[in-house]
């Protein structure tokens, strides 16, 4: 396959589905849910669990700056890595980490955040899914064009957007052709025409 096949179909994020941010010091920029990350991976690899997934290698808390009355901030960490079916081959991606701050300080005072370890775990994921080019044109810069953003819009508003499914591989055409060979009923030409192909390279797997 191509280098750039995986990270070519998911590298420009449904706008619909961004946001823009600002941050102290006037940093602005576009930011994605992992939520659509995940919607996006199983539109290009299949179901959760099937398709695609993630394994976590490492969990731990940490302690961070110090608080008061002796105490420390305390950090959620886990180390993992996404992996993805192509082709009939499972692959996996190389391994990231995500951390929440579990117990800290605000302006209200001490808390203790109980969903850290979930936010952790889609820090984690999100990274393992961009190293495949998931929302990579974010990371890139492009989504500070207007213009860009504007194309990349008017595409998915005319339904044009999800990713393209995988062709047929180089093995499946093989039995297929053997199977068409032997057919007394279909022919390769009924077959494109039926599928609405030009040729049958074409065929989704």
């Amino acid at each position: 396959m191509s280098n750039l096949e995986i990270w070519d179909k998911v590298k420009s994020p449904n706008p619909k589905y961004t946001k823009g941010f600002s941050r102290g010091g006037g940093f602005r920029g576009t930011a994605t849910n992992t939520q659509y990350q995940i919607l996006a991976a199983t539109e290009l690899f299949g179901p959760n669990g099937i398709g695609w997934g993630y394994e976590i290698t490492d969990e731990k808390y940490v302690n961070g700056a110090p608080l008061a009355d002796n105490a420390n901030e305390i950090i959620h960490v886990v180390r993992g890595r996404a992996w993805y079916m192509h082709e009939g081959q499972k692959y996996f991606t190389s391994e990231q980490y995500g951390q929440t701050q579990f117990v800290g300080k605000n302006k209200n005072g001490m808390f203790t955040d109980e969903e850290a370890p979930k936010k952790s775990i889609s820090d984690m994921l999100s990274k393992c899914l961009a190293l495949l080019g998931f929302s990579a044109d974010i990371f890139l810069g492009l989504y500070d064009d207007n213009k860009y953003v504007n194309d990349i819009r008017a595409k998915a508003e005319s339904g044009d957007f999800s990713p393209p499914k995988d062709k047929i591989t180089v093995s499946q055409l093989s039995t297929l052709r053997d199977f068409l060979a032997q057919s007394r009923t279909v022919t390769e030409s009924a077959l494109c025409t039926v599928s609405k192909i030009a040729k049958l390279e074409d065929l989704e797997a």
